[in-house]
């Protein structure tokens, strides 16, 4: 069978257009593979992320547990704490008014004094320093 310019130049864009659809399945094929693989890496990604949350989550629970039981062993020891915390606040606010007691003694001694000094009138100079007007 003998073929015309016309039957060669359709068969040739026919095979062309048969070979363009199979480089498209074959594109295609690689795009979905790669889809595939990509679904399955972020699977695998997520999967692994869920798991060391959960590892997380149960160490996490651990640590609770043991600070519970840590808390309830220290309950006694932390009310001895207590105690001596009290006895050391005591302490202290006694040393505190002993301090103020003494403070306020001064200033009555020192009051006392001036009361005696003071017989004469008294004024201020500019440096702040109070002298008996008999003095000057």
């Amino acid at each position: 069978m003998h073929l015309g310019p016309y039957d060669k130049r359709k068969q040739e864009t026919e095979d062309e257009i048969k070979e363009l659809k199979e480089k498209k399945l074959v594109t295609n094929a690689k795009t979905s593979l790669k889809a595939q693989e990509t679904k399955k890496q972020i699977a695998e990604k997520a999967k692994a992320k869920k798991e060391k949350q959960q590892a997380k989550a149960k160490k996490r629970k651990e640590m609770l547990i043991n600070a519970s039981d840590f808390q309830h062993h220290n309950d006694h020891s932390n009310i001895e704490e207590n105690e001596s915390t009290i006895k050391r606040a005591a302490i202290t606010v006694e040393h505190t008014m002993k301090i103020e007691k003494e403070k306020l003694a001064r200033e009555m001694k020192a009051l006392q004094k001036d009361k005696h000094v003071s017989k004469g009138i008294q004024h201020h100079h500019s440096d702040g320093s109070r002298k008996r007007k008999r003095d000057q």
